[in-house]
């Protein structure tokens, strides 16, 4: 269990500070070494109460993250994601450039976590809430990064917010689109991920995003668009799916 009232009174005492007198090592890394990061629900409500203490101190807000962002602790480097979340509502910019070194982190979970910065997850809402456009303009270049586990991340950073706002879905598929042809197996299996995902939601979307891309195919794309299909937003609509798996090479 994290001991959230100790691990505030020190973001309390360290941003009064002014950011200087934290580290990480000592202060925190050791009430999160042993933390799971799974379920998410306690370190995405811890990393919202943190960001608001933070949100305060703007100044050592900078300090403290760049911090926990260095930290070896996974738990450590995902909490900071949500607190990344929370305080760059107040101005995305200036928290892009860390954002992107969450999104290439070693660890896949924590590559999970840096999607929160954009993206609504439980209590957290992301900056997709506040900043929809800068979103997409930011994840545009992610999708065309040179490294792999970002453009990753770019695929997942706004499904859940799309499943609360399903008419952004032409946007995202748009925005998405690209990396139907990436070249890393990892991105275009996160990318059938997310179609998968949005077919829940809009499931004539897909269909016909797919159905756009027959006869065009690859065999990569077209491995692509059956992993999109075999699976259960598909059902009840047995027959299209079954005559579009029929035309794919």
């Amino acid at each position: 269990m994290i001991p959230v009232s100790d691990i505030l009174a020190i973001f309390h005492r360290v941003s009064e500070a002014g950011g200087t007198a934290f580290d990480t090592e000592q202060d925190l890394d050791p009430y999160l070494s042993d933390v799971e990061l799974y379920p998410v629900s306690p370190l995405v409500d811890l990393g919202g109460a943190v960001g608001k203490i933070l949100e305060k101190k703007p100044a050592a807000a900078i300090e403290i993250a760049l911090r926990l962002v260095g930290s070896p602790v996974e738990a450590t480097r995902a909490l900071a994601c949500v607190v990344i979340g929370r305080l760059a509502r107040h101005g995305p910019a200036p928290w892009m450039e860390l954002s992107r070194h969450l999104a290439s982190d070693e660890s896949w979970e924590v590559r999970e976590y840096a999607t929160y910065i954009f993206d609504t997850q439980g209590s957290s809402e992301g900056l997709a809430v506040f900043h929809l456009d800068y979103c997409f303009e930011v994840l545009s270049s992610w999708i065309r990064d040179t490294d792999y586990r970002v453009r990753g991340v770019a695929t997942n950073a706004l499904l859940g917010f799309f499943s609360k706002n399903p008419e952004i879905g032409e946007r995202l598929l748009q925005l998405l689109e690209p990396l139907l042809f990436d070249g890393s197996d990892y991105v275009r299996n996160h990318f059938a991920g997310a179609l998968r995902v949005m077919g829940r939601k809009r499931p004539e979307l897909i269909f016909s995003f797919i159905e756009k891309h027959l006869g065009n195919e690859s065999m990569v794309t077209s491995d692509v668009l059956r992993l999109v299909l075999n699976h259960r937003w598909t059902h009840g609509h047995d027959a299209r799916r079954d005559e579009i798996l029929k035309q794919l090479k």
